[in-house]
């Protein structure tokens, strides 16, 4: 496959944590490999995780494999996936750590970012859900998500998963266009923090699971509401959209939450290549079920299991996973 991006836009940076071997593969998988997860920035649930997991198997706590896991911080998953496209050309192994938004429209040929369908891509499993909050000052006037027409929104950067589910579901639910019937504005949570305080914006995107840090510091020194999303809209928004759901944040998670709040979330998952050795990827699996105690003590959102390893990724499975599942008795989409 032909890579249209082939420059890395954002800064690298690589975790290893343990020593590596050396030697050439000729193969997708050697014993001398070392095999990159290639995550968001460091910090996030995905790079922590990873990094737990990482930790398990380079301690040699995986009889089935003895490679070496580093995980790779990108700046994004069009980063992430061009350099495993590389590596996939080169016959090397590789496991990316993304939004299941993104890599559904990469493999689908539907990337506003990458040109080209990526159908070497396969999935392993279910990696964390993450909320978008939409808050707004307590004393705005913004009731709904409709009345963001004419407001500031602080929103993410393009090609963040964020930034296309606002604004895909006020284009597609409530007919606002961005930059036409409001101001998207790119902002890290800390700049809509600042921005609700000081009213430099009307309403900004805030992600975490509830209650979700960033949301809960904010309310400690603000009144601010959350905005909810119509069950009607969240519906039909939802439909052919396996990559996004909805969280009911319970009133009282917030301070001053006086009401339920229906909001949006999308799902990150692993996934690597097709030249990906079976029995590497059947490890992988093997080590995250075989230490979920600890991964939870990782990441408090860690929530990989049987239940959930599978839920609504409609992408091809890696065979490996496909083993592991039949083994487990899991269910999962052909």
């Amino acid at each position: 496959m032909r890579i249209i991006l082939k420059t890395l836009t954002g800064v690298v940076f690589v975790f290893l944590l343990a020593g590596c071997g050396g030697g050439e593969s000729t193969s997708s998988t050697s014993k001398a490999d070392i095999v990159p997860i290639y995550t968001p920035p460091s910090g996030g649930i995905n790079y922590v995780i990873s990094a737990g997991v990482a930790d398990v198997i380079n301690q040699g706590n995986s009889d089935k494999t003895s490679n070496q896991i580093s995980v790779e911080a990108m700046q994004g998953a069009t980063d992430g996936v061009t350099r495993m496209i590389e590596l996939y050309e080169q016959d090397r192994p590789s496991i990316g750590a993304y939004a299941y938004e993104a890599i559904d429209k990469m493999y689908n040929g539907e990337s506003e970012l990458l040109d080209g369908e990526y159908t070497e891509l396969r999935a392993i499993g279910y990696l964390s859900e993450t909320a978008l909050h939409m808050v707004v000052a307590g004393n705005s006037s913004i009731q709904s998500m409709a009345d963001l027409e004419g407001k500031r929104v602080g929103t993410a950067i393009p090609g963040d998963t964020m930034y296309y589910f606002i604004r895909d579901l006020l284009e597609d639910e409530y007919g606002l266009i961005e930059n036409e019937d409001y101001q998207s504005i790119p902002l890290s949570y800390t700049e809509v923090q600042d921005g609700i305080k000081n009213g430099s914006i009307d309403a900004g995107l805030i992600m975490g699971m509830p209650p979700a840090p960033a949301v809960s510091e904010l309310a400690q020194t603000e009144d601010i509401r959350v905005l909810s999303i119509e069950p009607e809209k969240m519906e039909s928004f939802l439909e052919g959209k396996p990559y996004y759901s909805s969280v009911e944040v319970e009133k009282g998670t917030y301070p001053g939450q006086e009401e339920d709040v229906l909001i949006g979330s999308f799902s990150s998952l692993y996934f690597t290549h097709d030249k990906m050795k079976d029995e590497e990827i059947y490890a992988f699996l093997e080590t995250i079920f075989e230490n979920q105690e600890h991964l939870q003590s990782v990441h408090s959102t860690f929530d990989i299991d049987e239940e959930s390893v599978t839920k609504n990724i409609e992408l091809p499975f890696h065979p490996g996973a496909i083993e592991f599942f039949e083994d487990q008795g899991i269910e999962w989409e052909e």
